[in-house]
Parts: structure tokens; C-alpha cells; sequence
């Protein structure tokens, strides 16, 4: 059978109704709606930001892929490779680099966030995990010991402001105890 009619007896197994798959619709379009804003937003920044905007968008999509490749149990990437994609760099790292591009860094001084962004992206994923039950106390402690450790570290080799450095902290904070 051609692929449409494969996916057409494929989708009938999840027996989705109409306010699930009209409510999916909706999400997916307000999803692409604020994508085109987004786009519209970042046509008026300098090209080095625009392309970090551009490559974050990218990894969020390879991020997800093989999320859903995983959860299919189809072969994907671990969890971790995913996790990167899908929280560190798309929720921490990317933003921050564009920010910073916005104002003028260059690019050794966007390269300083990576490590931050790696740890704290990791400590956001680790408690979303922990709140979903998918991990225990105990491992959720140990492994967000470790990368609150790592992200102060990372913060106190950045070369910003007090203030900056404050916030940075406190984000770690925020990403190991939000209660949601």
C-alpha cells in the first residue's frame, strides 16, 4: 500500500475523537503561528544572531524526532543526546547566545555559555523527569548535585556583570527546585 494509505490504518489505532484531534490541530497551529511571529521578530537582528536563531530552531526539531523515534521504540538517539537537543541548547544555551550576539559578543565569548547551558539544561530535564516520576529521590539528588555543581562553575568562568552572574545562579536554583 502507498504510505497514506498505511498512515490512514495506522492513525485509526489511536482512536483519537474530534475534540482531541481538533484540540492537537489548534495546538500544532497557534505552535506554527507563534514560529511565524518568532521569524518576523528576529528578520530585524544582525546575522550572527539570526543564525543561532535559526540552528536552535533546527536542534529543538532534531531534539523532538528522536524523541518520538524513541518513544515508538524505533532506534534512536540516548537519552541524554535527546535531552541536549530538546532542553540545553534550545532552552538555555541557544537563547543565551542570541541574546549576547544581539549585543555585539563575539564568538568565543558566546562559546563560554555552552558549558552552562549544558549543565543547567540537564538539572531542568533531570526535574521535569523527577516531577513525572520517571526518576527517584535518590538519583534525582545525586545527578542534580552534580550539575548544579557543574552550572555554578560554568557561571563563575563567564566574564559578565555581578548582576548577570546573580541571575545565572539563581536560574540554576530555579531549574532544581521549581515545583512544575
Amino acid at each position: 500500500p502507498t504510505v497514506h494509505e498505511h498512515f490512514k490504518v495506522e492513525s485509526l489505532k489511536f482512536k483519537v475523537n474530534n475534540a482531541e484531534h481538533f484540540g492537537m490541530s489548534m495546538a500544532i497551529l497557534a505552535g506554527d503561528l507563534a514560529m511565524a511571529w518568532a521569524d518576523e521578530c528576529m528578520g530585524e537582528v544582525n546575522g550572527n544572531a539570526l543564525e543561532l536563531y535559526h540552528r536552535m530552531k533546527e536542534e529543538v526539531i532534531f531534539g523532538q524526532g528522536l524523541d518520538v523515534l524513541a518513544s515508538a521504540g524505533l532506534p534512536s538517539a540516548d537519552r541524554a543526546t535527546i535531552n541536549r537537543y530538546k532542553t540545553a541548547w534550545y532552552s538555555v544555551i541557544r537563547p543565551l547566545q542570541i541574546g549576547a550576539a544581539i549585543g555585539g559578543a563575539d564568538e568565543k565569548t558566546l562559546e563560554t555559555f555552552v558549558p552552562y547551558g549544558l549543565a543547567v539544561g540537564e538539572a531542568y530535564q533531570l526535574r521535569d523527569d523527577f516531577l513525572d516520576s520517571v526518576l527517584g529521590e535518590d538519583v534525582f539528588q545525586e545527578q542534580a548535585t552534580r550539575c548544579g555543581k557543574e552550572a555554578v562553575q560554568a557561571v563563575k568562568k563567564l566574564k559578565v556583570s555581578k548582576s548577570v552572574t546573580i541571575l545565572l545562579t539563581d536560574f540554576v536554583r530555579f531549574a532544581l527546585h521549581r515545583s512544575a
